[in-house]
């Protein structure tokens, strides 16, 4: 089964990397406009990763017409208008296609006057707003299993990536994993994203509860052996002059939660001790969890001296391996770079070995 993947970016690398991962698709079709600059090379020119074997291609027909499903979302940069998203959601169900779209194209289509789009038989992926069951005690439960936490400094800091890799290390160990991502196509996984609740306006203290409970249940009922939570945005403020990522999804999360294991993944740059301990005991202290792994991605983060926004860019994992981890090292933590596959598979392992006795 091929899974049509459109406009293949940075957000959208995991499905075309993790293929053997996805729940039903064997094979994915990453179509990027020529604008992009990807050219048709490998998904590593998209998130800086070890070749991958799989190829982005510009022929967005021919892609539509051997593909067996879809998933589209919306792209701020891409300069793509919304009747060129209608027209290729139109051409997919037209040919009876299996279509998933984000919630954020859902959005930007009806903002642009297509109200259509709601009578199209497509399924939006979003956070999770339904089946959450929540326990009437005032408390906070503990939960019977170990909990991963997977913490970033900022978004596109190969979070996801990070809890692929741990997903498939114990269910190839033979574990079962209950799971809440930070990717809203977390189902073309297999796993659920986390809950809407956790990112929308209301009071911590509820949000806490209904967190605690909610992931308690979902254990539960998984019966699960580990529980990996990825963390949505930062720990803290990146950009000076915008305040809007105080790490608040973090701290909820935080105080849910005791994680048994978590792991903090940075933009890339080669880090003085003194930071990355401040940075962990933000973990430490802050949210409560303590952090022994540090993963260094495959982005680089700046902010524009004539717009002052925040921008990523792409850092081949190559060049941080040979140039930037052998300058990073922190007392107490293992530093390695997160797109690394053997890299990934150490990490993996040793949290495998640390968390058996408990499985």
């Amino acid at each position: 089964m091929k899974l049509l993947v459109y406009p293949m970016n940075k957000s959208l690398a995991p499905l075309g990397r993790y293929v053997d991962m996805l729940d039903g698709y064997d094979q994915v079709i990453p179509v990027a406009p020529r604008s992009f600059g990807y050219g048709t090379s490998d998904m590593a020119t998209v998130d800086g990763g070890m070749e991958s074997g799989v190829n982005i291609t510009h022929d967005l027909k021919s892609a539509l017409e051997v593909c067996d499903a879809a998933f589209l979302d919306y792209y701020p940069t891409a300069n793509l208008d919304g009747k060129q998203y209608m027209d290729v959601l139109q051409s997919l169900v037209n040919a009876g296609k299996r279509v998933w779209i984000s919630d954020d194209l859902q959005d930007f289509l009806v903002r642009h006057g297509y109200e259509e789009i709601g009578g199209l038989p497509v399924k939006i992926l979003e956070y999770n707003k339904s089946n959450i069951v929540l326990n009437e005690e005032k408390r906070l439960l503990e939960l019977p299993v170990p909990c991963i936490f997977v913490f970033g400094s900022g978004d596109l800091t190969n979070k996801f990536d990070i809890q692929l890799g741990l997903r498939r290390a114990f269910q190839k160990a033979g574990y079962v994993v209950t799971q809440l991502g930070t990717k809203k196509y977390s189902p073309l996984f297999g796993f659920d994203p986390l809950p809407k609740f956790i990112l929308e306006p209301g009071g911590s203290q509820k949000k806490v509860l209904d967190f605690n409970h909610y992931v308690y249940e979902k254990a539960k009922s998984e019966n699960a052996d580990v529980v990996i939570i990825g963390i949505p945005g930062g720990i803290m403020p990146n950009n000076p002059y915008q305040f809007t990522e105080f790490g608040e999804p973090a701290f909820l999360i935080g105080n849910a939660l005791k994680s048994d294991v978590s792991i903090l993944s940075l933009y890339c740059a080669p880090y003085p001790q003194e930071t990355l301990q401040y940075l962990l005991n933000i973990c430490k202290y802050r949210f409560s969890s303590p952090t022994h792994y540090i993963s260094l991605a495959c982005q680089d983060m700046m902010v524009s001296p004539e717009t002052l926004e925040f921008q990523t860019l792409s850092i081949p994992v190559k060049r941080i391996k040979e140039d930037i981890l052998p300058q990073v090292t922190c007392p107490g933590a293992k530093v390695y770079a997160a797109m690394d596959t053997e890299g990934m598979n150490y990490v993996a392992e040793q949290i495998l070995a640390e968390l058996s006795e408990n499985i």
